[in-house]
């Protein structure tokens, strides 16, 4: 199995767990978001500038990179959202949707290759 497969295998099992209902609210959106967000830099990272390596994700990157997956606005904006609570949720923040919605979010863009 080559890098990117792993990355993607990694994506997938990022959100079967996002699906574990026995897991906490703030762990299933976590999931989701990071399996969106790993997925999008590994795709693009040739094109990305180095801080997508960075601990804590970056918008620009984020946006860049659903913009280049030709993702819908909704998608977009749902991203955006996603990114800004996951980057405060310690400061409990109300969740920008719920993990139902979360979780096909990620699914709809990890899931599309």
């Amino acid at each position: 199995m080559n890098k990117s497969d792993l990355k993607k295998a990694r994506a997938k099992i990022l959100i079967q767990d996002a699906m574990l209902p026995d897991l906490s609210f703030a762990t299933r959106m976590a999931c989701a978001f990071e399996a969106v967000y790993l997925h999008v830099v590994d795709r693009n990272k040739g094109l990305l500038p180095r801080q997508a390596c960075e601990p804590m994700p970056d918008e620009g990157i984020l946006m860049d990179g659903l913009e280049r997956r030709d993702c819908s606005s909704g998608d977009k904006q749902l991203g955006a959202n996603l990114l800004r609570w996951y980057v405060h949720q310690w400061e409990l923040p109300p969740p920008p949707c719920s993990v139902e919605e979360a979780i096909s979010w990620a699914r709809r863009i990890v899931e599309s290759d």
